[in-house]
């Protein structure tokens, strides 16, 4: 916008805050990679911040970024032009009728049929869908709304 990078960034997160999401966040390593300038660290005054700032919050986890060793290995599919959503893995496979007319909540669909149908054991999932891969990464903490499609909410609740 400004036709060149501004002298300081300033960043709402401390240092640790910020050196934990960077490598959590693609769109923010592509933005910073050629930047020159210089990053500055700073919550704004606002109390609910500094109180936060002061205070540990832990966020269980049960999504890991990388494979887990010796989990079962699940293979999600799911395809809007016929509603169905699958879920593989050796030596079975279980396929079920959706229910969606796209894509992406059919791909959804298999996300949620293998969650629920191996609640209790590690597994891992492969999926060919960016979308579904991304909701998974971030599904412990995002905000759901309710004001989303009462059938698409019911699925995150």
């Amino acid at each position: 916008m400004l036709g060149y990078d501004p002298d300081v960034i300033r960043i709402p997160l401390s240092k640790k805050q910020f050196e934990a999401v960077l490598p959590l966040s693609l769109d923010l390593q592509i933005a910073l990679s050629d930047y020159a300038g210089h990053i500055e660290h700073a919550l704004p005054a606002d109390k609910l911040l500094q109180f936060l700032s002061h205070t540990p919050v832990v966020m269980p986890t049960k999504v890991v970024h990388s494979p887990i060793p010796n989990a079962l290995m699940l293979f999600t599919d799911g395809s809007g032009k016929n509603g169905k959503a699958a879920i593989w893995w050796e030596p079975h496979n279980s396929l079920t009728r959706s229910g969606f007319t796209s894509t992406q909540r059919a791909e959804v669909g298999a996300l949620i049929l293998a969650l629920e149908t191996f609640s209790v054991q590690p597994i891992n999932i492969v999926s060919d869908s960016a979308y579904s891969v991304y909701l998974l990464q971030n599904l412990e903490t995002a905000l759901i709304k309710s004001t989303l499609e009462p059938t698409l909410c019911a699925l995150f609740l």
